[in-house]
């Protein structure tokens, strides 16, 4: 199916969705508040702001400055473990990782993540963390940040 433009008497035919090829659907950097319940914990690429615990809710702000295809949020009642190795934070957020899971799961992340810093470039964020959710093909979906 096309759509048809009328022009100065003329009809133009244009593929389907040619309006959305003139949207720049390049990488972005996005600033995202994230507002939920009180004893949800909200995840985001990026640089966490900061949070608000309001009467009636959690206020939780990212900030994105390395450009993305795609945006990657995630919030529910997780329980979050963080510890710093080497000078960067690493986190895991879980509902159902015991506290020990959680604690070797960052501990994974270190040589990783030094191992490319090595042999590539810096990391941009201060620290590295991934969500293992129930609802995201029963796997992780990392939060660079």
């Amino acid at each position: 199916m096309s759509s048809q433009t009328q022009s100065g008497g003329k009809q133009a035919a244009s593929p389907p969705f040619a309006s959305a090829r003139q949207i720049a659907r390049q990488p972005a950097t996005y600033h995202v508040k994230i507002h939920g319940p009180k004893d949800w914990t909200a995840v985001a690429q990026g640089e966490l702001v900061q949070t608000q615990n309001l009467p009636d809710e959690r206020v939780t702000e990212y900030q994105m400055d390395l450009p993305v295809t795609y945006y990657s949020i995630s919030a529910a009642p997780y329980r979050t473990f963080s510890q710093n190795i080497h000078g960067r934070q690493y986190r895991v957020w879980s509902m159902h990782m015991s506290a020990d899971e959680m604690r070797d799961q960052t501990e994974l992340y270190a040589p990783i993540l030094e191992f490319y810093e090595q042999h590539f470039s810096k990391f941009p964020f201060s620290g590295f963390g991934a969500v293992v959710s129930d609802v995201y093909g029963g796997g992780a979906l990392e939060a660079y940040s």
